[in-house]
């Protein structure tokens, strides 16, 4: 399985799909993985699949 095949897969995940990060501390999802979050500034961004409580 190949890079590009990999990534397709993973697109089944509808939550993956549309917001996979979140801030932790605001807990605003976003599209994509900010070095600080747009909304608070905080640099706590990660992936959702990560964060157990979401």
């Amino acid at each position: 399985m190949g890079v590009f095949d990999r990534g397709r897969f993973n697109l089944g995940s509808e939550d993956a799909e549309t917001l996979p990060y979140l801030c932790l501390s605001c807990e605003t999802p976003l599209p994509v993985q900010y070095h600080s979050c747009p909304e608070c500034g905080s640099y706590d961004v990660r992936r959702a699949k990560w964060v157990d409580d979401h």
